[in-house]
This record gives structure tokens, sequence and C-alpha cells, in this order.
């Protein structure tokens, strides 16, 4: 079965500012969890973020990434729902990632 995995990756943590930005053994957050999902046999890994500066990480680093608008202030409500530019077919999976340490 073929899926995708859209990950969601907002700025705007209370707990922890600009996230997804945080450097781990030199590569942002967002793109070491793109990457782990990408091991997942996904057909295809997409970051869903209001940023610019998360879709230039993603960029740097051959993540693909879309933006989505800034009015979806929590992951709930914003992963579901890329740009325009990313069209949905109706006939895709959706999987949410959640970063653990060790």
């Amino acid at each position: 079965m073929s899926f995708t995995v859209l990950i969601p990756a907002r700025l705007a943590s209370t707990r922890l500012p600009n996230k997804p930005l945080a450097d781990l053994e030199g590569r942002p957050m967002i793109v070491r969890v793109a990457q782990r999902a990408a091991q997942s046999g996904a057909s295809q890994v997409v970051v869903a973020s209001d940023s610019q500066e998360v879709l230039a990480a993603c960029a740097a680093h051959g993540v693909q990434a879309v933006l989505t608008a800034r009015t979806m202030s929590q992951a709930a409500t914003a992963w579901p729902r890329p740009a325009s530019s990313w069209a949905w077919t109706g006939r895709m999976w959706w999987s949410m990632c959640k970063v653990t340490s060790r």
C-alpha cells in the first residue's frame, strides 16, 4: 500500500520556541524527523509549515515542504490542509510523526 506522511511544523510553540529548527547534531529537528519518516517506506514525506524559515531549512536538506496558512494556529487543524500548491487527490493516507528522545 502506498502512503504519504505529512509532518506539521509550527514555530509558535510556547514551551520550546522554534522547536522545528532546533539543531540536532548539525541538522534541524524537522529535517531529522522527515528523514526518519522516509525510512518508513512512505511513497512521499512532506513537511507542512506556516514558516518560510522551516521551508528554507527543508529545502536546504532536500526535504519536500509546503506552506500552510498562518491562520491555522494549531497543528491539529493545520496538518491536513497544505497550501493549494500541493493537490489533494482524495486517495492519500495521512500520518503524523511524533519525535521522542532516547
